[in-house]
């Protein structure tokens, strides 16, 4: 089955042992150019376009507040709800939690109930394929589980990128 292009979005974290920041320089960039004050609290502004696009404009480093060490990565646009921050001493890494996105897959599909939602041994592992062939099983379940796996296959291939660097347009659409 063919998939269409992946959208994603540039997500914003810190590297630095502090609570994420930006500088007033960033602050006051942000504010002439689209006219409306940061948060004091930027912890919600992660995947803001408009702050990164600052950031890009004036430099990581011009925008890193006291002792952050900001950094952007791509995330998938579709999994965003999934974004987790571990946070160890304020230094802080991105993931998706691609296991949160198949159990609510699972659990719209266990709202399906027929016989063989009633057995369990499709639902983990291996047997998932044996359980897509069921003509009972809502194609909308089938298409979120393809599609799930299909982005985590291809975010894997998608290499820790520097801010300039841009990911595959026959495989992920984007805006700069």
């Amino acid at each position: 089955m063919s998939q269409p292009l992946i959208p994603i979005v540039r997500c914003l974290y810190n590297r630095g042992y502090c609570e994420l920041d930006v500088s007033q320089e960033c602050r006051d960039k942000y504010k002439e150019l689209f006219l409306e004050d940061l948060p004091e609290e930027i912890n919600c502004c992660r995947s803001n376009q408009n702050l990164i696009k600052v950031i890009h404009l004036l430099g990581v480093e011009a925008c890193s507040g006291p002792r952050t060490a900001l950094r952007i990565d791509w995330i998938p646009q579709e999994m965003e709800e999934y974004l987790i921050v571990n946070d160890y001493d304020g230094q802080e890494t991105i993931s998706i939690d691609y296991n949160e996105a198949y159990a609510n897959v699972l659990h719209d599909l266990m709202k399906h109930n027929c016989e063989c939602t009633r057995q369990t041994n499709y639902l983990m592992g291996e047997g998932w394929s044996d359980a897509a062939q069921c003509d009972c099983i809502p194609q909308d379940a089938r298409e979120k589980y393809q599609r799930i796996t299909y982005i985590r296959e291809k975010m894997r291939g998608l290499p820790r990128r520097k801010i300039n660097e841009l990911p595959d347009t026959n495989v992920f659409i984007y805006e700069l």
